[in-house]
């Protein structure tokens, strides 16, 4: 019987590597599905004091209805006229070529 060549032997060391990686990967996989464990604390606050809610800093008045009679009404731009179209250039006149001699 023939003896199997180093390139098939390492082929056949290299794909079980690929296998035996694999199931390592897969077995590692089902280690991390457990809940993850959060790096926090809660806290609860408790405090007898309460705060209420201040009035804005910079109040507006209450807007009067008389404020938009009184608005200056815009006028639309003028339509600017249409120019008028340039007259055509003139057509060239065709000169005739002389006669060539033969």
């Amino acid at each position: 019987m023939r003896r199997p060549s180093p390139a098939i032997l390492g082929s056949l060391a290299l794909h079980a590597g690929v296998i035996a990686l694999a199931f390592v990967m897969v077995s590692h996989k089902t280690d991390e599905d457990e809940t993850p464990l959060v790096a926090s604390v809660p806290v609860t606050i408790v405090s007898e004091e309460v705060i209420q809610a201040a009035p804005a800093d910079n109040p507006q008045p209450e807007p009067s209805p008389d404020d938009a009679a009184t608005a200056p009404v815009q006028q639309p731009d003028p339509v600017p006229p249409t120019p008028e179209p340039t007259p055509p250039q003139p057509q060239p006149r065709p000169t005739p070529t002389p006669p060539r001699p033969t």
